[in-house]
């Protein structure tokens, strides 16, 4: 089996991005990790349309308990009228102990909120359809983050080789730039790669340029006995 890694970084800058992919499921075997596949969702059901009813909450002291809910305003606006105190306890000492009183509270001013809910009988009547979307939704988020999950750790498998395949590419453009220099210098020096070799190191380090020759395989340089002239 040939794995990426036992490409050249030539060869391995010459490969599409969709030749890279070919050996992403050998890097994922190798290294123990399955490839990312997102589960099909499941169907949401449509909730069913649901009567709301308004509703009066009469809120006299501060917390969530002290308030009472009336089907209609007169109702509710009778309650604030009476000004009812609150019943509450006290702990002696301030501290929780066996010494607690009862306390009442000061009447307040009732504060009258309409909202809209669902009646008892409305609530039992769509329940199930309630659960059945909501069951639904249930799935399709634990499927959603289970595929992100699978993303994530194969991303970290094969980030390396998806950088490496950029840094070959990155190389590739720049021996690409020293050949073709080369190649044009020897163009404008009408074939004499010598003088072309010259002016191309004044243009690229030596070890640039010897980097290039290994990547393609050439030599920028004068052949033996080549522009010598005739005797």
């Amino acid at each position: 089996m040939i794995t990426y890694w036992d490409l050249t970084e030539k060869e391995r800058a010459e490969l599409t991005r969709e030749g890279v992919d070919r050996y992403v499921d050998a890097e994922l075997m190798a290294k123990g990790c399955l490839r990312a596949e997102e589960l099909p969702y499941e169907p949401v059901p449509d909730l069913p349309p649901a009567q709301k009813t308004t509703f009066y909450e009469v809120k006299i002291g501060t917390t969530y308990h002290d308030t009472l809910v009336f089907d209609n305003i007169a109702d509710a606006e009778a309650l604030v009228a009476l000004r009812p105190g609150l019943r509450n306890k006290r702990y002696m000492g301030g501290t929780y102990s066996e010494h607690k009183v009862s306390v009442v509270l000061p009447n307040g001013e009732g504060v009258i909120t309409a909202f809209e809910a669902l009646t008892e009988a409305e609530y039992q009547q769509h329940k199930a359809a309630y659960d059945r979307h909501g069951a639904a939704h249930k799935v399709n988020e634990e499927r959603k983050s289970a595929y992100a999950d699978a993303l994530k750790a194969q991303d970290e498998v094969v980030s390396g080789l998806w950088e490496d395949w950029s840094d070959c590419r990155l190389k590739a453009d720049e021996h690409t730039k020293v050949r073709d220099t080369f190649h044009k210098y020897a163009t404008i020096t009408d074939g004499d790669k010598g003088t072309a070799r010259r002016f191309l190191e004044q243009a690229f380090s030596v070890e640039q340029i010897a980097r290039t020759e290994e990547w393609f395989g050439e030599v920028f340089a004068q052949e033996q006995g080549e522009n010598n002239g005739n005797a």
